[in-house]
């Protein structure tokens, strides 16, 4: 019997580890997650601007509630956003993220997909994105194939960060949310990628046009535009059919039609290109005519330098047929439009009427220029010059202006004195007293009490300087798009939070289109966020909490897109001696004002609108105050108030902006101050979109009208706080027609 056991054993063992082989082969695999993070466009991420963060997912294991992570990889204050998301067993989903790149250059991403009990299901670390900076031109790009995309030629400059770039996207991954568009200095669209926009893609598209986006939009095939309701009302005219065209260089005599020479020529040097350096002119082989700084100087148009490509100038193209019906046409071969312009609310649109990613305009060797000119990039960025790196974040304006004023600060010179106390106390006065009483052992018991004291001091005077109440302010800077008969409203909401103890708040927006960031400091100041920050981003809207220190505030800036009405219509006519002749109409139950109109370069002051009432001004050219005066004015009080504003210690009147309207009607054109900046360089830099000259540059009126006590939108706060202030700052840009007869 021991015999047969023992017999049996090896024969058992063996069928079970057969058992559990066979188990093994036949059990199917555990199902691999796929999980794919694509940052910005094509990898490219400008700093000081939102950009997307497209997420593919596709779960092939058992259905899970998932919660998806985005926040920077490096140590410092913890910005995490999240989205929840629903993840049925063998689905694949594509969804975007608003996310702001302010935490500087050089940072990676980490991307994590968690559980309903957390645990982390898929994660990618340390993405790494493609530095762009603030000023440099970045061109988004869906074109018929990523071999073919549009190129823009190299600067002469040794950052690589501020070379032009272009960020090329395939249809599916198009963002669907206008905001992460503004990043963009213009957009590139090929008609047969037109095609394979949704619904929500088209949208944000036009919302972003509208608002003040430049679209490029080449036309392959006029199926493609008149299959598209969307696309064909967009056009200036009707496509009807392809033509052939003989070219006779009309396109390059177009890129060199500016002139021979760049805006520089009868301008000061100073104020035109205040950081160019002579020894990279002549580097890169460039002579200045004179090397004094104080005499004027002329170089050659940068659009010119090129030479000419026989191959393009007589080539045979297809050409789409279009009658323009508005616009204006810039290049054209005969009575046949090539490219075609006109506006599209605040934005532009150009209409290329030959596909550029087909021969013979796939093998020009000028093609880069042609996008360069075609996007507007101005003739002054390639003329080699110092690199102006660094800026104050334009947020500390706002937060200068609506701070709580309960925080007051300790003047060095009381701090001083306290610390010069503090030491004669616990040295020569410790000494002689115990000295006197012949009790120096006392010391151990004396020094100790001299601490606490001072340090019971030192709180009790934080206290009185501090300490206050619960305050929430906010100031509405409210772009109005008209659209149609309605509108749409682009809002940036500077909202001040003041907390009397350590404590986390709840801030939330129900608009389809917003996100909430913390204050951008800059690119000078290392670009680091300041607020302990988590937001989720849901189907309409976001829910955010914020961590705000005791006795201090924290300004957070909320960004949103929301159809509303036109609360104030401008009516422009331009008369005899080109005076603009401006009708403003309340539609308001209101009074509101002051109203400031910026035209031509010229600031024009004018009346509070009465409620429902209407007003006619005439503002004569020359007329008003210089607005590069006006901004310079006020902006070089801006950088103080900044620079005040992030000291811990001084006076705090000296960080704050008492005059709200004067100081946010300058801050819409803070780029007028450009052209006299300080010689270090600093300037301010801001999100995209945000600055109104390049309206008043290219002719239009925009009209700034205070709204005060109102709020733009619902509070975004939703905590209870015993001070509150709300004002609104609504701005309208006005398209000025031609003058009549």
């Amino acid at each position: 019997m021991k015999t047969l056991r023992h017999s049996l054993l090896p024969r058992g063992i063996g069928a079970s580890c057969c058992a559990l082989f066979f188990l093994l082969a036949f059990l199917p695999a555990r199902a691999e997650m796929q999980f794919d993070v694509f940052l910005g466009y094509e990898g490219l991420v400008r700093e000081g601007a939102w950009f997307p963060v497209a997420v593919e997912i596709h779960n092939d294991g058992p259905s899970f509630d998932a919660v998806l992570e985005i926040s920077p990889a490096a140590a410092g204050v913890p910005q995490t956003r999240r989205v929840q998301v629903e993840l049925p067993s063998n689905t694949r989903k594509r969804f975007f993220i608003p996310v702001f790149g302010s935490t500087g250059r050089m940072t990676s991403w980490n991307a994590r997909l968690l559980d309903s009990k957390g645990k982390v299901r898929a994660e990618r670390a340390s993405i790494r994105p493609k530095d762009v900076a603030w000023e440099a031109p970045l061109l988004g790009a869906v074109p018929r194939s990523f071999t073919t995309a549009p190129a823009l030629p190299e600067m002469k400059i040794p950052q690589p960060e501020s070379q032009p770039r272009v960020g090329r996207l395939a249809a599916d991954l198009f963002p669907d949310n206008p905001i992460v568009l503004e990043a963009l200095s213009a957009l590139y669209l090929n008609s047969e990628k037109a095609l394979e926009l949704k619904g929500p893609q088209q949208a944000a598209l036009l919302a972003w046009l509208h608002g003040g986006g430049h679209l490029v939009l080449a036309v392959e095939q006029p199926s493609d535009v008149n299959s598209l309701p969307w696309l064909k009302q967009l056009m200036p005219g009707e496509v009807k059919g392809l033509s052939k065209v003989q070219m006779n260089g009309e396109l390059e005599a177009w890129m060199r039609s500016s002139s021979t020479t760049t805006g520089i020529k009868g301008t000061s040097v100073g104020r035109m290109m205040p950081a160019l350096d002579l020894k990279l002119l002549r580097r890169y082989g460039i002579r200045p005519p004179s090397t004094n700084q104080n005499q004027f100087l002329e170089l050659e148009h940068p659009f010119a330098m090129f030479s000419a490509d026989a191959g393009i100038a007589s080539a045979t193209v297809s050409v789409a047929q279009l009658v323009p019906t508005e616009g204006r046409v810039m290049v054209q071969v005969g009575d046949t439009p090539l490219v075609v312009s006109a506006h599209r609310g605040s934005g532009k649109l150009t209409v290329v009427l030959f596909s550029p990613e087909r021969e013979p305009f796939k093998s020009w060797k000028n093609r880069d220029w042609f996008w360069a000119k075609l996007i507007d990039i101005p003739e002054t960025a390639y003329v080699p010059q110092n690199a102006r790196y660094g800026g104050r974040g334009l947020d500390g304006v706002f937060g200068a202006m609506i701070d709580s004023r309960q925080a007051r600060k300790l003047p060095v010179k009381w701090l001083l004195a306290i610390l010069g106390v503090y030491l004669i106390v616990i040295g020569p006065f410790d000494h002689y007293i115990l000295k006197k009483f012949n009790r120096q052992m006392l010391t151990w018991i004396t020094f100790p009490l001299y601490v606490l004291a001072f340090s019971m001091l030192i709180y009790f005077i934080g206290y009185k300087l501090r300490a206050g109440e619960t305050e929430w302010n906010e100031l509405h800077v409210v772009d109005i798009l008209p659209r149609g008969g309605r509108a749409e409203w682009r809002g940036h909401t500077f909202m001040s939070i003041y907390s009397p103890v350590n404590s986390e708040y709840q801030i939330a927006a129900d608009q389809m289109h917003s996100t909430l960031r913390a204050e951008y400091g800059g690119v000078w100041m290392g670009n680091q966020d300041t607020a302990r920050l988590r937001v989720e981003q849901l189907g309409k809207g976001f829910d955010a909490r914020v961590f705000v220190p005791v006795w201090t505030s924290q300004l957070l800036v909320a960004e949103w897109l929301q159809p509303g009405v036109m609360p104030v219509v401008a009516t422009p006519t331009v008369g005899q001696d080109d005076v603009l002749e401006l009708r403003l109409q309340n539609n308001l139950p209101r009074a509101v004002g002051p109203v400031q109109i910026v035209f031509r370069d010229r600031v024009y002051h004018a009346p509070s609108l009465a409620a429902n009432g209407s007003t006619n001004l005439a503002l004569a050219p020359g007329s008003g105050e210089l607005l590069e005066t006006h901004v310079k004015r006020l902006s070089e009080e801006f950088a103080s108030k900044i620079d005040n504003r992030l000291r811990a210690l001084g006076d705090a009147q000296r960080g704050r902006i008492d005059n709200l309207v004067e100081a946010s009607m300058a801050a819409s054109f803070i780029a007028a101050a450009a052209a006299s900046q300080n010689p270090d360089g600093r300037h301010f830099v801001y999100s995209p979109g945000f600055d109104l000259q390049r309206f008043s540059q290219r002719g239009d009126a925009v009209v700034l009208i205070w709204d005060a006590d109102q709020g733009a939108v619902a509070p975004f706060h939703k905590f209870a706080a015993k001070r509150t202030q709300k004002n609104s700052l609504l701005r309208l840009v006005v398209p000025v027609p031609a003058r009549d007869g």
